[in-house]
């Protein structure tokens, strides 16, 4: 699946499960197989109307990049710029506040235990998913859910318990944009 020598940029959307009004970001770098970079932006968001869209591939690529360019010679103005183009283009309409930002690289990624998308390539990922899978096939409470683009590139994957309220998700990844 993978190509360009393991080589790859993702980003994933997280939410908490006990604040509904909270939701974060978490994107990764990888450079042959090993995560070389992981940012986290958590907020807090008021109102309603929130839409998920999937963007696989190369939806934000550009933009990213020259964030990524921006970074190098101003960290303030880049997390500014990345601010920005998270509330133009995935929560439109909701005001955020940002409340835990951090940025991990090279052997520091992983230091950040408590928030944050776990440091997964993707293929880790997808052998969660497989995971998840068996789960629901063990215990006839649970439901597995998944989504992938046009593309073919997974977008989502849930194990949920259908025991709970609104079969609430107990595990799973929601992948926003994936640059190979």
């Amino acid at each position: 699946m993978l190509q360009n020598n393991y080589s790859y940029s993702y980003v994933v959307r997280g939410a908490d499960l006990f604040d509904s009004n909270s939701e974060s970001y978490t994107f990764f770098k990888v450079m042959d197989n090993v995560i070389v970079e992981r940012k986290h932006y958590s907020y807090s968001m008021y109102g309603s109307g929130y839409e998920t869209k999937c963007y696989p591939s190369k939806e934000n690529c550009e933009y990213l990049k020259r964030i990524e360019e921006i970074r190098k010679s101003d960290s303030e103005k880049a997390k500014e710029a990345l601010k920005n183009h998270l509330e133009e283009h995935y929560t439109p309409i909701f005001k955020k506040n940002f409340y835990n930002c951090w940025e991990e690289y090279e052997e520091f990624v992983g230091a950040h235990k408590r928030f944050g998308s776990a440091p997964r390539t993707i293929d880790d990922l997808y052998h969660d998913c497989r995971s998840y899978q068996a789960e629901s096939e063990k215990n006839n409470d649970y439901i597995f859910e998944y989504k992938v683009s046009e593309d073919g590139v997974l977008c989502e994957c849930y194990l949920k318990n259908e025991l709970l309220m609104d079969a609430q998700v107990l595990k799973g990844v929601s992948i926003l944009s994936v640059d190979f």
